[in-house]
């Protein structure tokens, strides 16, 4: 398990990385299951059509998760823009 403050995740045309979910936020009250909360939500959305609703995400704040190179991805719904000066 590591430790991080929070940071905006890195983003590009494609959508938001999610970074890792084993990374622990200062929010987290019980790190472990915050770990396993993540994983668990994370996992069962990649991949599928189900939408997710991130109101604290930077914009854009709904898409669907996707896997890429072991990380996961939020996808913007079609027509949502994404920021050019999000980072």
């Amino acid at each position: 398990m590591s430790t991080a403050t929070p940071r905006q995740a890195a983003s590009s045309s494609t959508g938001w990385d999610l970074g890792d979910t084993a990374v622990v936020r200062r929010v987290d009250i019980d790190s472990a299951q915050a770990i396993r909360t993540r994983a668990r939500l994370l996992d069962g959305l990649a991949d599928t059509d189900a939408l997710l609703l991130g109101t604290h995400f930077p914009r854009p704040t709904a898409g669907t998760v996707r896997r890429e190179q072991g990380r996961y991805r939020l996808l913007a719904e079609p027509g949502v823009e994404i920021p050019a000066t999000a980072a």
